[in-house]
């Protein structure tokens, strides 16, 4: 399947079922492959499995304005804010005002505001690699519904960005950068 003839671009099924996005080059071909701290173009080799790729269905989910506390799924840990620093983490859950989120409707998009009082502000992106909370309410986050049931997952896009809300390397510890 060609995803952009301009830059030649193709999806290729594996016969596991997932897929690789590759690109001739020259004589070569090249895959997208992704490691912990970044995705680059690597030459294609089917056994690779940084190469693989799954896809999944999603749309823009419609969420309830509202107050939450967001469990991330792989951890079981909650976003929480440090209240000293602004950063974002994840710790288990505790029911503090530094967990639990008020989620806003923003036309097609949200605003995820803290119901800190020591440290009030929205969840935004203000440059170098990690979200933080902050004083504008500008910043908006698409929110994408993936899975049905009770496999449902959410993300969190900044869609101005590339970037997704995620635990940084994976982590399943408390205090793990967000």
């Amino acid at each position: 399947v060609a995803l952009g003839n301009e830059n030649n671009v193709y999806l290729s099924k594996n016969s596991d079922g997932t897929y690789c996005i590759v690109s001739k080059y020259e004589n070569d071909w090249y895959a997208l492959e992704g490691n912990v701290n970044k995705v680059s173009w690597k030459k294609y080799n089917k056994n690779i499995t940084n190469q693989k790729w799954s896809l999944e269905k999603s749309h823009k989910a419609c969420i309830p304005a509202g107050d939450y506390y967001i469990m991330n799924t792989n951890s079981g840990r909650y976003l929480d804010l440090n209240e000293s620093t602004g950063k974002l983490l994840q710790h288990g859950l505790n029911y503090g005002a530094n967990q639990k989120w008020k989620i806003q409707s923003s036309g097609d998009s949200y605003t995820l505001k803290t119901l800190s009082t020591v440290k009030p502000g929205y969840i935004g992106y203000s440059g170098g690699d990690s979200p933080a909370v902050i004083s504008s309410s500008s910043m908006k986050i698409d929110i994408y519904e993936v899975g049905e049931g009770d496999n449902k997952e959410y993300r969190f896009h900044f869609p101005n960005y590339t970037y997704l809300l995620s635990v940084k390397d994976s982590s399943t510890s408390n205090y793990a950068d967000v």
